[in-house]
């Protein structure tokens, strides 16, 4: 067998355990590409020695390796985006001596009412500055986007108000609650604060009341209005003495303002 249909193959496999939440079986990958399961493994094993897939010895489960999240990140820092928002992420962070976030959404959220595997293709790139240090972060399922320090829920309240397409927001809340330390959101209130967000342009929410951390995030649209991500940053409650909660808004609405219009 030809080199170029042996890469093609290990393409293909990659790509499909990308769509599917970054993780498969052995025999998931065979059925999905009619191919016999000792010419999967062949591959399988051939990407495992390359750290491009990893194999649970306990459950036989493959899943996406280092290798993948490396080269995802490097093609991250190229973004354009993010090459946009730099100037801006820089000021926010020296202005206010914390981390401010870019998290840059490619294939949207997962809406379905009901999900599978095949459904889960989320894939979140999030940008970190913190003064002139900058960090990347590529969030591809939807557990890594859930479960993420740097994926906070107002983060993920912003995109569900951006987000087009029908929303299943019992779902949505059900992952929220499940992250939030303080406050426990009804679907009632869920669903107008969702309107609100969308209203006022921007969310500002407590992220941990016993830490005191309050989140400001503003989205980001391209030329089209289309919702393309957000811009974040988390500050102290002790901070709001010093900067009020209304100049903080106003800082991250009209720098979003600013990285929207540079992007279209």
């Amino acid at each position: 067998m030809s080199s170029i249909k042996c890469l093609e193959r290990a393409l293909d496999i990659l790509e499909l355990m990308y769509s599917h939440g970054g993780k498969m079986t052995l025999t998931e990958i065979s059925n999905h590409l009619s191919l016999y399961k000792s010419t999967v493994l062949r591959t399988l094993e051939t990407l495992a020695e390359k750290d491009f897939v990893h194999r649970d010895e306990y459950t036989g489960v493959y899943s996406l390796g280092s290798k993948v999240f490396m080269l995802g990140m490097v093609a991250a820092s190229s973004l354009p985006l993010s090459k946009t928002a730099k100037p801006q992420l820089t000021y926010l962070s020296e202005k206010y001596d914390e981390y401010a976030n870019l998290s840059i959404l490619d294939k949207g959220i997962n809406t379905n009412s009901s999900t599978t595997s095949s459904d889960d293709q989320n894939f979140v790139i999030v940008f970190q500055q913190y003064l002139n240090d900058s960090y990347t972060n590529t969030l591809i399922t939807p557990s890594q986007c859930e479960n993420s320090d740097v994926f906070l829920p107002p983060v993920y309240m912003c995109f569900l108000a951006y987000t087009s397409g029908d929303l299943n927001l019992q779902e949505h809340l059900n992952k929220i609650n499940k992250r939030n330390i303080g406050q426990k959101w009804n679907l009632i209130d869920f669903t107008k604060e969702i309107d609100t967000i969308r209203e006022n342009g921007y969310v500002l929410q407590e992220v941990d009341h016993r830490t005191g951390q309050v989140c400001i995030a503003a989205p980001i649209f391209n030329k089209g209005n289309e919702f393309l991500g957000t811009l974040s940053i988390v500050v102290s409650k002790s901070k709001l003495n010093k900067y009020t909660a209304s100049l903080i808004i106003e800082d991250i609405t009209q720098s979003a303002e600013i990285i929207t219009k540079q992007s279209r």
